[in-house]
């Protein structure tokens, strides 16, 4: 990955995600997981922040309560459902 092999530690001000794939049926699939929150806080700086846009409400629920459980570091989350 080049978020893994590229970007330096604690360098990241803001990572935006607009709109990821939800895979209802393949959840393994997708982008947001725990093992890429714990990739995101550690490219974040202290403070970063991270959005996170969905028109899916189930997996609006789903990917607060993954950042709420998963983050040990100091960023922000901003994310939820987007209507039209």
């Amino acid at each position: 990955l080049i978020l893994a092999d590229c970007v330096e530690d604690n360098s990241i001000d803001q990572v935006c995600i607009f709109f990821p794939d939800p895979f209802i049926t393949s959840p393994e699939r997708r982008i947001i997981r725990p093992i890429s929150i714990k990739l995101l806080s550690e490219k974040l700086k202290n403070g970063g922040i991270v959005h996170v846009a969905t028109d899916v409400e189930t997996y609006a629920n789903h990917v607060t309560n993954l950042f709420n459980k998963t983050c040990r570091k100091n960023f922000e989350f901003g994310g939820g459902l987007c209507s039209e």
